[in-house]
């Protein structure tokens, strides 16, 4: 398997064991449905930009198979439309284990051949991302820190506002975005703790991420599998950070304007049902939750 460009300083995984040996390597992981124009245009032209890394998309049940030539990008096929965890993790299958369809047939000693051949983190974009200049090396040093095992990126709407800085929870344990809608500063690029990160640009550590069986495929759909990857990592004393000097745009719920509001309502509320039913016996102040967290508009409206 050809791995992604060597592009900073950085650690190489073997089980427990995060020691600095080697550049770190990266390949990135892209879900995809129906919006063969967007994912062209407005993702994969910043990419094809801005990146040197291999690129595999995961063409999620559209009706219409994309087609893009690229050589450093590979189109996947689900004939079915897979919930987002189990697009990510078919990509990451294609990646390691040069197949997505018979990975449990290999013997134990081809798996660990293959592990031992993986990129060192893969970054799991979604198609409405917009990478700007520069922002995967923020990432990738982040990673040199042997206890992250997650990263995320400054995310901003199209009118240049924060979107995403870290993910924190309401009094309700629901999570929502801090700071969203405030004017973007700057001065603000250090690399710094959170709580979670959204996987609309999630960097992990390819060992931890395998050993931990990737996204959990309970998330029907696409929302809070990427919070719950993030809880899963602070529970074993791992680290997740957001590099603020890494930045993208990003549309937003591009995928969801396909269905009704109704339907995505729904499926979030669905979705919190899931992380919390897996979370309710652990503390609130594992959660950052205080008598100072707020009561969110969409926890009242639940009733929660």
């Amino acid at each position: 398997m050809k791995s992604g460009i060597d592009i900073a300083q950085g650690v190489v995984t073997q089980g427990e064991d995060f020691r600095q040996t080697k550049k770190l390597t990266v390949s990135i992981i892209i879900p995809h449905y129906e919006l063969h124009d967007m994912i062209k245009n407005f993702c994969l032209l910043n990419l094809y930009l801005w990146c040197d890394s291999p690129v595999v998309i995961v063409d999620n049940g559209s009706k219409k198979p994309l087609e893009v030539e690229w050589e450093r990008l590979k189109v996947i096929r689900s004939k079915a439309r897979l919930s987002f965890a189990k697009a990510c993790n078919l990509g990451v299958d294609e990646v390691i284990f040069k197949t997505h369809t018979k990975k449990f047939s290999l013997s134990y000693n081809t798996a660990r051949d293959l592990r031992e051949q993986a990129p060192d983190i893969f970054i799991f974009l979604n198609n409405d991302i917009q990478v700007l200049p520069g922002f995967l090396e923020p990432i990738v040093k982040a990673f040199d820190d042997p206890k992250v095992v997650i990263c995320g990126a400054k995310l901003l709407g199209t009118d240049g506002r924060i979107q995403h800085i870290g993910i924190s929870f309401g009094k309700k344990r629901l999570p929502y975005h801090h700071r969203m809608g405030e004017e973007d500063n700057p001065k603000e690029n250090k690399t710094v703790d959170v709580l979670a990160v959204t996987g609309a640009l999630m960097a992990v550590r390819t060992s931890w991420f395998d050993k931990v069986g990737g996204f959990s495929e309970d998330f029907p759909g696409g929302n809070y599998e990427d919070v719950d990857l993030c809880l899963r990592a602070k529970k074993e004393g791992c680290k997740v950070k957001v590099a603020l000097s890494s930045k993208a745009i990003h549309l937003g719920g591009a995928s969801y304007q396909l269905h009704p509001e109704e339907h995505t309502e729904l499926l979030v509320r669905r979705n919190f049902e899931i992380l919390r039913g897996k979370w309710r016996q652990i503390p609130n102040s594992f959660f950052g939750i205080t008598s100072k967290s707020p009561i969110l508009p969409r926890e009242e409206a639940w009733k929660l």
